[in-house]
């Protein structure tokens, strides 16, 4: 299954490797946004969870770059953190701001 296409899936009932997955995936795509920039400009954020944009906002958190680039992104600056906190590992090591302020744990 292609990245964007997990994006949109429903997440009812997903778990912790589920979301680590997505996270894995999302970070790795906008590292290589000069190669993958017609994906992420495909991004369609009033499809997505939640949860997805959530994961989204901490890994761009702080990636002018990236929002100067690519304008469908634009509504992740508004994108609140969670109100439970979701861990992606079982010993989450909270190394990036982005999902310390988001209430993620990687």
């Amino acid at each position: 299954m292609k990245l964007v296409d997990s994006l949109y899936e429903d997440q009812t009932g997903w778990g912790m490797d589920d979301f680590y997955q997505i996270a894995r995936n999302l970070n790795r795509l906008f590292n290589y946004k000069d190669r993958k920039s017609q994906e992420i400009e495909s991004l369609d954020l009033s499809k997505m969870s939640v949860i997805t944009k959530t994961i989204m906002a901490a890994i761009l958190m702080g990636r002018e770059d990236i929002f100067s680039k690519f304008p469908n992104l634009q509504e992740l600056r508004d994108v609140k953190p969670l109100s439970e906190r979701l861990n992606l590992t079982e010993v989450p090591l909270n190394f990036h701001t982005g999902f310390i302020y988001y209430n993620i744990g990687w």
